[in-house]
């Protein structure tokens, strides 16, 4: 059965513990998914009018590529330049899986990261479990703290590689350009919010601006800005001009403020109580009466008043039009440790599902056909009318196209899927939008996004194969890898049977290294 979407709402301790700590994209049979981009000739759908005539593409006269028809990729002349969008300086993730085994001979593989900068050049070696990008006021990121795990301490790069400083503590989380907050050696998953001992290190001097001490969390609200969270309170802290603000509320886990925004939500109790939204001058901006929320930096918090009652706050709080029986995150490609970013909310109610963006805008009215966004299409949706043909629905932009003849089903922005025969769940044709090029599938294949350049398929009657828009490569999986200066895939990871490392769009090798690389730690 196809994976769909993440339910809002429902975070565990082990969250709590690892707040902060990002490891890189997994590497698997279901790649990391990418939103993709706007369709030529894609048209915004109004609830108020009638679908677009436009169409997302045709097929009709295009070519057809058989699932076998495997193209070689281009041959690889050596490491190449790996610019940021932006030109700056940037650190790539080079992940390699190693084998560990246990006391009791239980053999596990686990994923390791070194870092390339925009060279080419491997300068960090793979030794790290866990990653993350510092960002300046600006939202550009210009650090990187790497987490080896263990008994090592936590390491602080700038992004040419230059180490910066070696923290107290096995592991340290972003507060800006500035400073780090660490986190007490230690926790596991029977561990309590109490056992829990952050500290805020100056990375100039190596001081600290907050001793660590039994019971304190730290959690980095957006740069420069900081939550305090002791046993009798909360206060934020203003790091560049040390204003305190104390409030009356507990701010929730894994909370954050994008650019402009400026409510909070928080909770009346350390432990539960019911749930509100806080303004930076510590007050309610939305009064704590709810029983649960859910607040991902994108413009719209969700509240949850009761079961199956929910409704979107947006960031001025003003409750959006609607109360719903569910609400379902829209997300782009994963990007590091956990979920990709929410770029919209899919939401189902008595006058029927509706489809908005991150910051609350409708792009489907409640009651016009069924919407499926599955998870890892990346923000491409799937739109049957009650009247009119079924629609191509892309967000964040919110645009949309009628699906060709024959194709029911959004595998991304770029390629589309069209069911087997008596078998719903498996894609008989992939049909690439930028090419109209069709794609015939091994029998049982069942596909899914992976970036806006590629389609993996997965059939238990043979091997992975790798799409791209001209048809099947000699790539065994593939993953997007996300430019955090930008937010959007740069490059992709990759693997074949002998070599892994990254490509570009096309599927040349700009960086690759064995696959039976043995690392020395």
């Amino acid at each position: 059965m196809r994976r769909r979407l993440r339910t809002v709402l429902g975070i565990g301790l082990v969250g709590v513990l690892l707040a902060g700590c990002v490891a890189g994209p997994d590497r698997g049979l279901g790649p990391t998914p990418q939103p993709g981009t706007e369709q030529p000739g894609a048209t915004p759908l109004s609830s108020a009018t009638s679908s677009p005539t436009t169409t997302a593409s045709s097929s009709s006269g295009s070519a057809t590529v058989g699932p076998y028809d495997f193209r070689p990729l281009p041959e690889y002349t050596g490491p190449q330049p790996l610019p940021a969008s932006d030109g700056k300086p940037m650190l790539w993730p080079l992940e390699t899986d190693v084998s560990v085994t246990d006391y009791s001979g239980y053999r596990e593989s686990y994923p390791r990261y070194g870092f390339l900068d925009v060279t080419g050049k491997l300068v960090i070696p793979q030794r790290y479990e866990s990653y993350q990008y510092c960002s300046d006021d600006s939202g550009r990121p210009v650090l990187l703290i790497a987490n080896r795990g263990g008994d090592a301490r936590g390491e602080v790069f700038d992004l040419s590689g230059k180490r910066l400083a070696k923290l107290p503590t096995e592991r340290g989380d972003c507060a800006g350009p500035s400073y780090v907050i660490t986190t007490n050696d230690g926790l596991d998953e029977a561990s309590t919010q109490a056992d829990v001992q952050n500290g805020l290190l100056e990375l100039a001097t190596g001081k600290w601006l907050i001793r660590p001490i039994k019971g304190r969390q730290l959690t980095s609200l957006r740069p420069g800005l900081i939550n305090v969270t002791e046993p009798k309170g909360e206060y934020f802290l203003n790091l560049n001009s040390g204003r305190k603000v104390r409030h009356p509320g507990w701010v929730t886990w894994g909370s954050s403020l994008a650019a402009g925004e400026s409510r909070l939500p928080a909770r009346t109790k350390r432990d539960g109580g019911k749930v509100g939204l806080l303004d930076l001058d510590g007050h309610w901006m939305v009064a704590p009466t709810s029983e649960d929320v859910r607040d991902d930096g994108g413009g719209v918090t969700v509240l949850q008043r009761g079961d199956e009652d929910y409704v979107l706050i947006d960031k001025s709080g003003r409750q959006l039009p609607g109360t719903w029986s569910q609400v379902d995150e829209v997300l782009g490609s994963e990007f590091g440790f956990d979920y990709g970013p929410v770029l919209g909310y899919l939401v189902t109610g008595g006058t029927g599902q509706a489809l908005f963006t991150a910051d609350g805008r409708e792009v489907i009215a409640p009651g016009l056909g069924g919407i499926t966004c599955e998870s890892d299409a990346g923000g491409a949706c799937t739109f049957s009318p009650d009247v009119g043909d079924d629609q191509l629905v892309n967000l964040p932009e919110g645009t949309a196209s009628p699906l060709p003849s024959g194709f029911s089903r959004a595998i991304s922005a770029g390629f589309l899927g069209s069911a087997r025969p008596n078998d719903e769940d498996s894609d008989d044709r992939i049909l690439a939008l930028t090419t109209g090029i069709t794609i015939e599938t091994i029998p049982g294949s069942v596909c899914a996004g992976a970036g806006p350049a590629f389609v993996h398929c997965g059939s238990e009657t043979g091997p992975g194969v790798v799409i791209d828009a001209h048809g099947p490569t000699a790539l065994a999986s593939v993953s997007p890898l996300i430019d955090p200066a930008a937010g959007e895939t740069r490059y992709y990871q990759a693997t074949t049977a002998k070599f892994a490392g990254i490509v570009d769009a096309s599927g040349a090798w700009l960086y690759r290294q064995s696959s039976y690389l043995r690392l020395e730690d």
